[in-house]
């Protein structure tokens, strides 16, 4: 694993997270699967993917440095430019959460 690269992965429901760490060849070197509190609201929502995505890295015990980038698929439209979600329809009180932004500095990954 030395030298290689990963990237995250992380699938965002309004019942489960999904959370893949993939190799530069596209091996899927561990996964976590959780259910949303989505009642809890965005910020426990996004504790819950950064726990995921840290969860996934430890497991497959490669150093945070190697992981360049993060990529996460949302329930709703997306302003791509603010990387935000608008409205989703399975995640009540979302409306322009800026996911992109909280993920990527909260993971120290741009």
């Amino acid at each position: 694993m030395a030298g290689e690269q990963f990237v995250i992965g992380i699938d965002l429901g309004g019942t489960k997270i999904g959370t893949a760490l993939v190799s530069d060849g596209g091996e899927i070197v561990a996964h976590d699967y959780r259910e949303t509190c989505a009642a809890g609201g965005p910020e426990v929502v996004i504790e819950q993917m950064l726990d995921a995505a840290r969860q996934v890295i430890a497991h497959a015990g490669v150093p945070q440095a190697q992981v360049t980038a993060v990529g996460v698929g949302a329930p709703g439209p997306i302003d791509v430019e603010a990387g935000a979600v608008v409205a989703p329809p399975n995640l009540p009180g979302w409306d322009r959460v800026p996911l992109g932004c909280r993920i990527e500095e909260r993971l120290g990954i741009a």
